[in-house]
């Protein structure tokens, strides 16, 4: 009777090897930067196109539900909405800061996801606003 177990044992235990194996690694979002430099910009400068790369580092798909910019000055014009597991995404915004008087300018967008360390992202950029030489 010993011996008519192990057959069983082991195909029980190739059997959950198995199971563990196949396990999916959930979707999570992963920038390739979080504060993005875009240094000097002028007042008399035309809307400029960012476009923020991201990857998804799980197995499942990454669903970006929203992307909100954190003031008017800034559009978000298209973003992957679906990025299947081990494969990268795009974001792309469009800034216009000549509305603002000359200084350091913060601004951000937030990526909402099914990322399974968060379901928020923030996204920095920032630039020095200097007026034109005419």
């Amino acid at each position: 009777m010993r011996h008519r177990m192990r057959p069983i044992v082991w195909v029980a235990l190739v059997a959950i090897i198995s199971l563990v194996a196949c396990e999916k690694k959930p979707a999570q979002i992963s920038f390739s930067q979080t504060d993005i430099d875009l240094g000097t910009v002028y007042t008399n400068d035309a809307i400029h196109s960012l476009d923020i790369e991201f990857k998804n580092r799980g197995d499942e798909d990454l669903v970006i539900s929203s992307v909100w910019p954190s003031c008017e000055c800034v559009t978000v014009e298209r973003y992957d909405t679906i990025v299947a597991g081990g494969k990268k995404g795009k974001i792309t915004v469009n800034y216009n800061f000549s509305i603002y008087p000359p200084g350091d300018i913060e601004r951000s967008i937030s990526i909402g996801s099914n990322s399974a360390d968060t379901t928020n992202h923030e996204v920095f950029f920032h630039a020095t606003l200097k007026y034109a030489n005419h």
